[in-house]
C-alpha cells in the first residue's frame, strides 16, 4: 500500500536483531538484518590475467539457467541441517554410537564450456 518498509531492533533469541517488517497480502513479514560490523566484503580474487567469456559459453550458461528454471515451491526444500542435528540429538539421548558423515570431495571441471553442456544435456534428458 505505501511501498515502505520499516526497521526495527527486537531480540530474538537471546540476541538482539535488526528486522526489518514488510507487509504481505494482509500479513507482515519479519526478516532479519546484518549490523554493519557483520557484513564483510567478498573477498577479490586476484587474478594473473583477466578471463573472457565468449558468447557461446554465455549462450550456453543462459540455456542452463532457463532449462532449470522452474516455479518456487517452498515445499520442496528441507532444512537438512536440522534434521542431521536431531538425528544426532536422539542418537545421543538413545545412547546409540554416533559416526561422523562421510564427506565427497568433488573435483573442478577444467573446461567451463564442456562442464556447461553437459550439465545442459543432464537436464534436458527425459526422466
Amino acid at each position: 500500500l505505501t511501498n515502505r518498509v520499516a526497521l526495527a531492533q527486537a531480540a530474538i533469541w537471546k540476541k538482539e536483531q535488526v528486522v526489518s517488517l514488510r507487509p504481505r497480502g494482509e500479513d507482515l513479514v519479519l526478516t532479519t538484518l546484518f549490523y554493519e560490523d557483520e557484513v564483510r566484503p567478498a573477498p577479490r580474487v586476484p587474478l594473473e590475467e583477466p578471463v573472457e567469456v565468449s558468447k557461446a559459453e554465455l549462450n550456453l550458461a543462459l540455456d542452463l539457467i532457463k532449462a532449470q528454471t522452474i516455479p518456487y515451491d517452498m515445499s520442496q526444500y528441507t532444512d537438512h541441517y536440522r534434521e542431521a542435528l536431531l538425528e544426532v540429538i536422539k542418537a545421543k539421548v538413545e545412547g546409540r554410537e554416533i559416526e561422523a558423515p562421510k564427506v565427497e570431495v568433488l573435483e573442478t571441471p577444467g573446461d567451463l564450456m564442456a562442464a556447461l553442456k553437459a550439465s545442459l544435456q543432464a537436464v534436458e534428458k527425459p526422466t
